[in-house]
């Protein structure tokens, strides 16, 4: 702070004099610019222009202090009010504008943890949809071909290799991409709630039974549950780690470092990047992923069905005769071209419909 700006600074002009200057209040004046915090732009600039007012009131044209020295240091002191007014101006502006860039930023890591909570349920929602229009379309692909299986299957053979598909396609899908270690905890988590979802509904139909429809039933509602199941992992893990950044910022501290990393790469981050971004570090399929995780799952059913199909259709002397040479593999080659047609014409169907919707 410059000399002609502080009590101290006048008070020894005023002792050094050799005629009395009268107190005038700018000692006072001076005292409380000197004391006002450096933030207090406003009110510094304020003090600054009474001292002006008042130092000229000392010496002016119409009015003589009597003194070279005090005259001399009350022009300086003048000066240096102007002056420092406009850099106090000046860094008023850039205070706000650095303010305002804070509360940007601020919002913009707000927006981003909020976007992560929307579109990562969004994803686990529509992953989980995908996985239940996987089992009804194979509802309906074995529904005219379930008679030919009955006395040759129970539930329990057909839904064990089902529910194994199906719990093989999400872990498949959700695996793509993991390298956060919040990752592994979701994709282990959705893995252990939906198989435990698919079990239990097979478990409610019984091994023994014989009522494949039923099973097939079985096999949609358990997918149902898992879909809700493994969109409460979002719930769960990733939405309080999101919580905690938007309560950091709204309380004004710095972010800790592993919250900063958690959210860093969210902030700013186009649809397509936030996509990829799920499924990076969270291992939630895009909406593109999802689809093709529902053809998979829908044509590797398709091939297991459709082997036992075959099988059933065999005549029995020559399965007979499997049984000390083994299932030959022209019936996997049969099952693996059905499952195959299968999965082109799903992907037909999905994409007819996406251009029905006009999406």
């Amino acid at each position: 702070m410059s000399k002609y700006l502080t009590e101290s600074g006048w008070k020894a002009v005023v002792a050094k004099s050799k005629v009395k200057i009268a107190d005038n209040g700018l000692a006072a004046v001076l005292k409380t610019y000197e004391a006002r915090p450096e933030e207090k732009y406003t009110e510094r600039m304020a003090d600054l222009k009474k001292v002006f007012t008042i130092g000229l009131g000392l010496n002016n044209t119409n009015k003589k202090i009597g003194d070279a020295a005090a005259a001399e240091f009350l022009s300086k002191m003048c000066a240096e009010s102007v002056k420092t007014q406009e850099e106090l101006q000046a860094d008023k502006i850039a205070a706000a504008t650095d303010k305002n860039d804070k509360i940007m930023l601020q919002n913009m890591v707000i927006q981003a943890a909020t976007n992560v909570t929307i579109n990562g349920k969004a994803n686990a929602a529509f992953f989980g949809r995908q996985v239940v229009a996987a089992c009804t379309a194979f509802q309906v692909h074995s529904k005219s071909k379930l008679d030919d299986l009955k006395g040759e299957l129970t539930a329990g053979d057909l839904l064990g290799p089902l529910i194994m598909v199906v719990s093989g396609g999400i872990v498949g899908g959700l695996m793509a991409g993991v390298a956060d270690p919040i990752a592994k905890r979701v994709v282990s988590e959705m893995q252990k709630l939906a198989e435990g979802q698919l079990k239990k509904r097979a478990q409610s139909i019984g091994d023994s039974s014989k009522d494949l429809e039923k099973a097939v039933q079985a096999l949609i509602q358990g997918a149902t549950d898992a879909a809700t199941a493994m969109e409460s992992v979002v719930t769960k893990l990733i939405m309080p780690e999101c919580k905690k950044v938007i309560d950091g910022v709204n309380s004004g501290k710095r972010l800790s470092p592993e919250l900063t990393a958690f959210i860093e790469p969210f902030i700013r981050a186009n649809p397509t990047e936030m996509d990829k971004l799920l499924e990076a570090r969270f291992g939630l399929p895009s909406a593109a992923k999802s689809k093709q995780v529902q053809v998979k799952i829908y044509q590797d059913m398709v091939q297991r069905f459709e082997r036992e199909v075959i099988k059933a259709a065999t005549p029995s002397s020559e399965k007979l005769e499997w049984v000390i040479t083994g299932v030959p593999d022209s019936v996997g080659r049969k099952a693996e071209q059905r499952a195959k047609q299968a999965g082109q014409q799903r992907e037909k169907d999905i994409r007819q419909k996406e251009v029905e919707m006009g999406l």
